[in-house]
């Protein structure tokens, strides 16, 4: 089940959420993508040992595995370079969230990027919900209005 938020009055605040919330999705995307890999290279392999289905002339079997083994390839080509595009969208996050404290940039990260809820945050915690709803509010609204000096400010507790 996909959370979603709610939208805000600051269309910065929903600029915001829908940046932290595109990461996850990112991140299913490729998951997405090497379960797709893991298929094909599973009936690349069964088709690669059955032997008896191979002709000699023609090369029907052939053409299908050198088929597979091609889009094969290039799902594992797309797989990298998402990859290689979400570590790059998570260092960017990651260096605007390490401008807010300790609290709010837990809360930020177990909520949308690892999609917890706020009940199960606040048990991880030891805050109340409205307490996890308040500290993801404030938060949001500290990531959303990050100037662009503190991106690499070191943040301290």
């Amino acid at each position: 089940m996909i959370q979603r938020e709610r939208r805000y009055k600051d269309p910065r605040l929903n600029a915001a959420a829908e940046e932290l919330w595109s990461y996850r999705q990112k991140q299913f995307e490729i998951r997405r993508l090497k379960a797709k890999s893991e298929e094909l290279r599973d009936r690349y392999s069964v088709g690669a040992t059955a032997y008896d289905g191979i002709r000699v002339q023609g090369g029907a079997r052939h053409d299908k595995l050198v088929r597979i083994a091609v889009e094969w390839a290039d799902l594992q080509n797309e797989i990298l370079e998402r990859t290689r595009e979400a570590e790059h969208f998570l260092w960017d996050i990651e260096s605007r969230l390490n401008a807010l404290r300790t609290v709010q940039r837990q809360v930020l990260e177990l909520y949308y990027i690892k999609g917890y809820s706020v009940v199960k945050i606040a048990d991880m915690l030891g805050y109340s919900d409205e307490g996890i709803k308040t500290i993801k509010y404030q938060a949001l609204k500290a990531y959303a209005y990050v100037e662009e000096t503190a991106k690499f400010t070191p943040n301290y507790p």
